[in-house]
This record gives C-alpha cells, sequence and structure tokens, in this order.
C-alpha cells in the first residue's frame, strides 16, 4: 500500500477582500518561507472571511492527510489556538496605519505600503489571564 500524499494547503483569512487578493498573490512566496523542502507547492488554497471554530475542527479532521498553514488577520488567542492545534508556522498581517487612514477603506497602493507579513514560528510559552 503506498503511503498517503500530504497535501499542503494554504488558509487565507481576512474580513476584508483587497486583503485576501494580495495574500493571494504573495502565495507563491509563502511556498518558500513556510514549507519544508524546496520545490514543494500548494496543493490548495482556502480562503475564508472568518475563522470560527466549526472551521477549526473541519481542519481538524482531515489533518491526516493535509498540513495547513494560516495566513491572515488573527488575534492573539487565535493565533495560540492554530499553533498549539496545528504545530505550524501561523502568518499574521499586521497594519501600522497613520491615524488619517485608520476606520477607512484602503486602496491596494496603501494596504501594499502599510502591510506587513510577520510569522510566528515557534511559541515557548503564553499565558492567558485573568
Amino acid at each position: 500500500m503506498m503511503p498517503r500524499q500530504i497535501r499542503w494547503v494554504l488558509v487565507i483569512v481576512s474580513r476584508h477582500e483587497l486583503t485576501r487578493a494580495l495574500l493571494r498573490s504573495l502565495a507563491p512566496a509563502l511556498t518558500t518561507k513556510l514549507l519544508p523542502a524546496p520545490g514543494l507547492i500548494w496543493n490548495d488554497i482556502i480562503e475564508l472571511d472568518h475563522l470560527d471554530e466549526r472551521a477549526i475542527q473541519y481542519f481538524v479532521k482531515n489533518m491526516a492527510r493535509n498540513r495547513y498553514f494560516f495566513v491572515g488577520n488573527f488575534p492573539l488567542e487565535l493565533i495560540l489556538k492554530l499553533y498549539k492545534t496545528f504545530g505550524n508556522p501561523v502568518t499574521v498581517v499586521s497594519l501600522n496605519l497613520p491615524r488619517e487612514l485608520r476606520g477607512k477603506e484602503l486602496g491596494l497602493k496603501e494596504l501594499m505600503r502599510y502591510a506587513k507579513l510577520f510569522t510566528i514560528w515557534d511559541i515557548k510559552a503564553a499565558q492567558t489571564w485573568p
């Protein structure tokens, strides 16, 4: 019996269509940053406007054949959960916007100027309180 082929899946999460489009365009670059060996490519790219417990459980059920890498806008608690659950790096989109652009819809030009991607490779310890 042949061993099951691992599928590499990029999961893009953002409620902003423009952010999803930007991340989709960066998918080829993310292969070299995230996947464990040269020459691997994404077998699938999934785009979501949010990530809830139901979606996470779907991914957990399919972990035997898929390796999921998450990129998008995530609160810290969700970053911790994704890392602990899947054991893969989590890439976060951070926007350090000037005051005059906060709360406004950004164009691609502004998004590309202010968006920074941070990949969290390892979490040694984290504690939530109270």
